[in-house]
């Protein structure tokens, strides 16, 4: 299945509806050195092999680009510092190339004096990227009423009877079928 989707100023856009594909039309940055391999599959290759790197970031990344300032910050760092574990593998060049693109210092620990705007852009760019690159937040109800099921997606304190509502407090994150960041659910409505 292919995905439709529309590029404004190098961001990414799936369009409502679509199924995220494997595969880009179009890359978002082009590699400084030239090679035999387009950059942008050598960056989603490497990416779907560290999925597990990034654990505790998707949640935060999502949650800070649908508005909360403090969290977009710090997941936005987050994602830098761990990125760039692997200082010159193609997910960190693209990285880094992303993070010019969006005007923003090379220096993670100055992002705290960046405008709010490119952080904004640079978090909802990379949370649409690596949407289409297969990443996927649980689609579970908020509340939801619990069973045991649950508990291979989400992690949860405390008891519960069956069918008792219960309260998604992080989602789940999933590649495929597989379980790359665990949720939390709770018996009372609370904030992240």
């Amino acid at each position: 299945m292919t995905t439709k989707k529309t590029f404004v100023d190098e961001t990414v856009v799936a369009e409502p509806g679509d199924a995220p594909s494997q595969e880009l039309d179009t890359p978002v940055c082009q590699a400084n050195e030239a090679d035999d391999t387009n950059p942008l599959m050598s960056a989603q290759e490497e990416f779907q092999a560290r999925l597990s790197d990034f654990r505790d970031c998707y949640e935060q990344l999502y949650r800070g680009v649908q508005g909360e300032e403090e969290l977009l910050r710090n997941a936005i760092v987050e994602w830098s510092y761990r990125i760039d574990k692997e200082k010159s593998s193609p997910l960190s060049r693209y990285w880094n190339q992303l993070v010019q693109s969006e005007g923003l210092d090379s220096e993670p620990n100055k992002w705290n004096q960046s405008p709010l705007f490119m952080l904004q852009r640079l978090g909802e760019t990379w949370l649409a990227l690596i949407q289409a690159w297969g990443v996927r937040r649980d689609s579970i109800e908020n509340p939801t009423p619990f069973s045991i099921d649950l508990l291979d997606k989400y992690s949860f304190l405390g008891t519960a009877e069956p069918n008792q509502p219960v309260y998604v407090l992080r989602y789940a994150w999933l590649f495929g079928e597989r379980i790359i960041e665990k949720g939390e659910l709770s018996r009372k409505n609370q904030s992240f």
